[in-house]
């Protein structure tokens, strides 16, 4: 029985070995440099949708244009989502959470979070063409209020495409870090990933 014992606290105590020679105290710090950079990233599109609800709700108020109140109402209304985007993410952005995660987990975390802002960069595309549309709508059809509302998608969308590209790199280049620890040698598995 005391063998027994002696035997569980040694393992209680003992490092948790290497997985496949991946020392986990370097991933814990990896992921937890990751969850500082998806959060850092949150804060400034959380920064940009406080500057545009204010903006927007100023400028709505003494805007005496209809095309200056379309644009400053949709800056507003995009400045709430990407509020509540950017707010829902730090909620669930828990570092003590990723710095339990094996190999495996890390690695479906970061590829997610590259594919998200992929896909999210995508949209913004999709957003840049509706903004163009609609301000082009409205100068066809003499609807001021429509031309701001296109004028406000397009800054908000050349944002929001900047922001995503900008902080896939920052993530890929981050990302690539761990595929090079989780690679034998060290060689990288970018080409697979």
């Amino acid at each position: 029985m005391h063998a027994l014992l002696t035997l569980a606290l040694f393992a209680l105590l003992t490092p948790a070995p290497a997985v496949d020679g991946l020392d986990p105290a370097a991933l814990a710090a990896w992921n937890t440099e990751r969850i500082e950079l998806t959060r850092d990233g949150m804060y400034v599109l959380g920064g940009w949708g406080a500057a545009s609800v204010a903006a927007g709700a100023i400028g709505y108020a003494i805007a005496d244009d209809a095309r200056w109140r379309g644009f400053h109402l949709m800056t507003a209304g995009w400045g709430l989502v990407d509020l509540g985007l950017a707010g829902l993410s730090l909620y669930n952005n828990d570092p003590a959470a990723a710095a339990t995660l094996g190999p495996a987990e890390s690695l479906a975390a970061q590829l997610g979070i590259e594919r998200i802002l992929l896909f999210n960069a995508g949209l913004d595309v999709g957003y840049l063409t509706l903004g163009a549309w609609l301000w082009e709508r409205g100068l066809r059809k003499s609807d001021p209020r429509l031309e701001g509302f296109g004028q406000a998608i397009l800054i908000q969308g050349a944002f929001l495409l900047a922001f995503d590209l900008g902080l896939y790199g920052l993530e890929a280049q981050h990302g690539e870090t761990l595929r090079l620890m989780l690679t034998p040698g060290g060689a990288g598995v970018a080409g697979v990933f």
